[in-house]
């Protein structure tokens, strides 16, 4: 069964004490605040931390470009002054991302800016989940982010592709059913779709649920789970949402809305 899963939201606190000792504090699950949330994301100190932290230009060795639902990535070979254009232009429109356009709009993929302090494949076995993480960080790119965009051009990579876009054998719709909804329990159902075109006409509209609440919790989705189950049978199904408004009239025909 799927349902729909509320956000939760966790935070860290660092303390500085008089020794010069940083002490971290975690506090998670915290309930999830919209407003409060808005708050942190618009302001400076936000933005700098989560996205600007040591991203230099010159510590910048490869540009990596992802799809959303990260089943496919293109590294860009790029100049050391188109890097740093790509960069000036990410920080340009990060910077004057709102959350009224987050309220509106969802990632189309991320892009990767590799450090240059990255260890080789071969020594990976020697640092730790965070350590790699923060080595590798995928940042989204939304519609609106036309600087970025225009650099990528402009250096001559292509876009990704949206989500989905790999060889998918079916889609699975899970929805609520009003009849055997009770007080205590919501009953789902199931119905999978394996014509092409009608798959193809969900995954126009469909986001992977996990990515969007990784980069955008502000943006509204519909009740109706998603799950796409690919022919290469080495590749791991994803689980996919409607963002509110954009559920096709075929799916809706289906579910009753």
């Amino acid at each position: 069964a799927w349902a729909k899963q509320p956000y939760s939201l966790g935070f860290k606190v660092v303390y500085t004490l008089q020794s010069g000792r940083r002490v971290w504090r975690s506090y998670a699950p915290a309930p999830y605040d919209p407003e409060a949330l808005r708050v942190i994301f618009e302001s400076e100190e936000y933005k700098a931390g989560a996205y600007f932290r040591g991203l230099e230009a010159e510590n910048t060795q490869d540009i990596v470009l992802a799809s959303l639902d990260n089943l496919q990535e293109r590294a860009c070979s790029f100049s050391p002054v188109q890097t740093a254009a790509v960069l000036a232009a990410y920080r340009k429109d990060m910077a004057g991302l709102t959350v009224a356009t987050m309220e509106k709009e969802c990632p189309l993929y991320t892009i990767k800016f590799i450090s240059a302090d990255r260890p080789d494949d071969a020594n990976w076995a020697g640092y730790d989940l965070h350590f790699r993480a923060n080595m590798e960080v995928a940042y989204p790119v939304y519609p609106s982010f036309t600087h970025t965009r225009a650099a990528l051009r402009q250096a001559g990579a292509a876009e990704m592709p949206p989500p989905g876009s790999g060889e998918v054998a079916s889609v699975t719709l899970i929805f609520k059913t009003a009849s055997g909804s009770t007080l205590d329990r919501d009953e789902y159902k199931n119905v999978t779709i394996s014509d092409p075109e009608q798959v193809n006409i969900i995954l126009e509209r469909a986001v992977p649920e996990e990515q969007l609440q990784r980069y955008n919790p502000f943006l509204p989705t519909e009740d109706i789970g998603i799950e796409v189950i690919f022919k290469d049978l080495y590749m791991d199904y994803s689980r996919c949402v409607f963002p509110k408004g954009s559920v096709p009239e075929e799916v809706w025909a289906i579910v009753g809305g």
